[in-house]
């Protein structure tokens, strides 16, 4: 981090104009020195008047061209310091890769011929020309599950369902988005990890809890926990066979009989119940002094189901009423599945 000589104040006026040399040479020391590959720019009051967070722009543009930044006056032109700082610190971090990605994607498409539109996912629900998304990265957060929401408004239209909790598990999170009366909920303030940002954005909500959380056994109280640690997509769960040795809430599910080890992806997998159990037995079971089944089925309901219990209730703080008793859609990568019961939330 690095301050400079300049200040605008609360009328967009120049009280002391931005020093350029103190400018470049803490371009030089962060980037040069310190090996900082992405900036971000956040001067008081630059949402009034950006002229010295544009100047910084063309600083960094010649003595160091290959540096990605990112200006708080451009990504969250509003008040509130923190949360434009913020904005523009996370749509630095991640918009290096993000450009990289979404400008190679696009050059090799062109090169196969491909002359039609490239649109990205935003997290409110819409979509940019990927050349725009490419310098908005923060607008990406957590867009697969707000597409999934816009999915599930959209088929609950044609099923008549007006009031739709859709819901997605992954490796590490299980999320879920609401929609009322055919309406959906936004986030008030969204957040990333424990930092607020600037954007529109559908509100989903994330438990901590995927299917391939790891279970483990605090090492100081010997008390069941689930995630934050996962095993991925590979290894993954003990019971996929492909090399996992850590129990996962998927291999759980499968000890207390929520999945049937012959018929799982239609049988085109089958899978390892006596190797999930075998280890599951080992770190788990035995340092309890249960049995397989009963820790497992403890471990659903005390970990699993607490945290559903804490998605419920920040749920219901952003809704304007109860959704028991509507129905779950289920959101995948490859398919959209509805009438899958009602939900007793």
């Amino acid at each position: 981090m690095a301050g400079l000589p300049e200040r605008v104040d609360c009328d967009g006026e120049v009280v002391l104009a931005l020093d350029e040399a103190a400018a470049e040479a803490a371009v030089r020391f962060l980037v040069e020195e310190k090996g900082v590959e992405a900036l971000a720019v956040s001067l008081l009051w630059s949402f009034l008047n950006p002229a010295h967070e544009r100047r910084i722009r063309e600083i960094v543009a010649r003595v160091a061209p290959q540096a990605y930044m990112t200006l708080s006056s451009d990504i969250a032109p509003r008040p509130g310091e923190y949360e434009r700082t913020s904005t523009a610190v996370i749509n630095a971090y991640a918009g290096r890769i993000t450009y990289s990605y979404l400008t190679s994607l696009e050059r090799r498409l062109g090169e196969h011929g491909y002359a039609g539109a490239i649109m990205v996912m935003q997290g409110y629900g819409g979509l940019l020309p990927a050349a725009e998304a490419a310098d908005r990265a923060v607008g990406m957060i957590e867009c697969g599950p707000a597409a999934g929401v816009i999915g599930a408004r959209a088929l609950g239209g044609l099923m008549g369902d007006g009031n739709v909790i859709a819901a997605d598990m992954g490796g590490t999170t299980f999320k879920v988005g609401v929609i009322q009366n055919g309406e959906i909920e936004y986030a008030r303030e969204p957040m990333v990890d424990r930092f607020h940002y600037v954007a529109p954005k559908i509100e989903v909500v994330s438990i901590g809890a995927g299917g391939g959380s790891i279970v483990s056994l605090d090492p100081r109280t010997n008390v069941p926990r689930v995630g934050p640690r996962s095993a991925g997509a590979r290894p993954g769960p003990i019971c996929y066979g492909q090399g996992g040795e850590e129990p996962t809430l998927t291999d759980v599910m499968l000890l207390i009989g929520y999945m049937d080890p012959g018929q799982f992806l239609g049988g085109s997998i089958t899978l390892d119940r006596e190797k999930a159990e075998r280890i599951f037995r080992e770190k788990i079971a035995d340092p309890l002094g249960l049995p397989v089944t009963e820790a497992a089925i403890g471990i659903y309901r005390a970990g699993l189901r607490r945290q559903l219990f804490h998605a419920r209730a920040r749920l219901r703080r952003g809704t304007r009423r109860s959704p028991r008793g509507d129905p779950l859609y289920r959101l995948g990568q490859l398919r959209l599945r509805a009438g899958l019961g009602r939900c007793g939330a």
